[in-house]
Order: structure tokens, then C-alpha cells, then sequence
């Protein structure tokens, strides 16, 4: 689980107060951080090409990875471009590529297409060392560390 600090929620009108996690469920976590899964995606020079057609570079925010899975099983490097907020929703189109030497290049891709502003630090470390620094064990933990990061740089 990411390392979020909890809210303060009132139990009762008298006004006494627990301890719960920002982000408890998944019902709740995807009402803050909605994800389109794109699928056969691939850059090109005018932005990111998927199944379901084109997402232009203008209109990625902040893009993201981190290498998602069991360390000695099935893992992927995940991508997510947050290209809009609803309200407090960030809207998020996500694609994976396999470890190595695809996501490096992927990486690179992104970095040489998008302006530094946009490009989290596990993308810069992805296109240069190799490792986007960042690991998760499954894709729920990985959403909810990019919320608190989200929320951290832009409120």
C-alpha cells in the first residue's frame, strides 16, 4: 500500500474522531483515479497510437511507470498518462509493455516526445538506467501511489 497518511473522519455528531485510510476501498479509490486500459499501444510522432485510436501528446498531463507484478513471476512494466482531472477524478489511459529492453525504449519514446514537466521520475530513470525505480505488487497499489503523487504535485 502506498505510504499515505490517513484522514480524520468524525464517527459521530459529538464529534469524536478514528483513524481510516484516505483511499479504503476500490469503490472509492476509482471515483479519484479512473483508468482506460489501451490496448496494441505504440508512439508515433504525433502522439500515442492504440486500438481505439490516438492520444496526442498536448493532452498527456503527467505520465508515469512502475514495474508491476511478483518479483519471480509474470510482471509488466505499466504506463499511465493522466491526460485530464474531472473534479477530483484523474482520468488515466494506461498500457503495459514487457521488462527490458521494450520498456526502455518506450520510455525513451515518451521522454523525447513529451515536455521534463510531464515525465515522473520513474519514466527519466526508465529511459536512462533501465529500472523505473518504482515496484508494485499488483495494480491497485500502483494506482493509489500515483494518486498520492497526483495529489502531492498538483492538489
Amino acid at each position: 500500500m502506498a505510504d499515505v497518511k490517513p484522514t480524520r473522519w468524525p464517527t459521530d455528531p459529538s464529534g469524536v474522531e478514528e483513524s481510516r485510510p484516505l483511499f479504503p476501498t476500490p469503490e472509492e479509490m476509482s471515483t479519484r483515479y479512473a483508468v482506460s486500459i489501451l490496448r496494441g499501444a505504440r508512439p508515433e510522432p504525433e502522439g500515442l497510437r492504440h486500438g481505439g485510436g490516438l492520444v496526442s501528446w498536448g493532452a498527456i498531463l503527467d505520465v508515469r511507470a512502475a514495474e508491476v507484478g511478483e518479483p519471480q513471476g509474470v510482471r509488466a512494466v505499466v504506463f499511465d498518462l493522466v491526460v485530464g482531472r474531472d473534479g477530483q477524478c484523474w482520468q488515466v489511459s494506461r498500457f503495459d509493455v514487457e521488462p527490458g529492453d521494450e520498456a526502455v525504449l518506450v520510455a525513451r519514446q515518451l521522454a523525447a516526445a513529451l515536455p521534463p514537466r510531464c515525465l515522473a521520475a520513474s519514466i527519466k530513470s526508465l529511459a536512462a538506467d533501465g529500472s523505473p525505480g518504482e515496484w508494485h505488487p499488483d495494480s491497485a497499489s500502483f494506482d493509489e501511489s500515483s494518486l498520492a503523487a497526483l495529489t502531492a504535485a498538483f492538489g
